[in-house]
């Protein structure tokens, strides 16, 4: 059972390390070098590689053995299903907001143009409300279904997020320059300044 769990992290970690590699600007300039003519089609190409392993890894966290943790009824009731509904709202709203961006599905588009600095809806709280989004989710589903292997791969996606916003606010500071540096003064990165509020 604990190779069970050792194996899932491993996956996590795998999983982590491609995505990361991929995501990277060196990586991402030899690979559309090496498309060339299709070179476009990296975003895509870098949205199935992910979803791709993304599925390995959540195949492995649904095969792997189920060890519960007891939390109470009443816990669950009051901070699961809030906590489900509101990330999956956020979830629903980026997917809606920049799906074409994001998937690199825009390419097939007549009309896709680059995507601008976003700074409204969601984004006037935080800079990144899809991970913010995907955090909640995925910590009220563990609230909801406690489990050991729901405990690691909630700790895999949130070490990962954390550490993936330096990356990406590093691209997004060189693709929108000084307009994202006004915007990151006065916004918070992930979690909104009204978390903190009842402190």
């Amino acid at each position: 059972m604990i190779k069970g769990h050792l194996v899932l992290i491993g996956y996590w970690i795998s999983f982590a390390i491609i995505h990361h590699v991929m995501a990277t600007e060196s990586f991402k300039l030899h690979s559309i070098k090496a498309l060339g003519a299709m070179g476009h089609i990296y975003r895509l190409v870098y949205s199935v590689v992910a979803s791709i392993t993304l599925f390995l890894v959540l195949e492995k966290h649904f095969g792997t053995p189920i060890v519960s943790v007891p939390v109470p009824f009443g816990v669950a009731m009051i901070a699961g299903v809030p906590g489900l509904m509101v990330g999956l709202y956020i979830v629903r709203a980026c997917l809606n907001k920049y799906f074409l961006k994001l998937s690199g599905v825009g390419i097939f588009n007549d009309n896709y143009q680059t995507p601008a600095l976003e700074t409204t809806g969601l984004h006037r709280y935080c800079r990144h409300p899809l991970y913010l989004g995907t955090l909640i989710t995925i910590w009220s589903l563990l609230i909801l279904f406690p489990d050991v292997r729901g405990f690691i791969s909630c700790m895999s996606v949130t070490i990962y997020v954390l550490y993936g916003t330096g990356p990406e606010e590093t691209k997004l500071m060189k693709q929108f320059g000084n307009d994202y540096v006004r915007y990151r003064e006065r916004t918070p990165a992930i979690f909104p300044r009204f978390f903190f509020l009842f402190k």
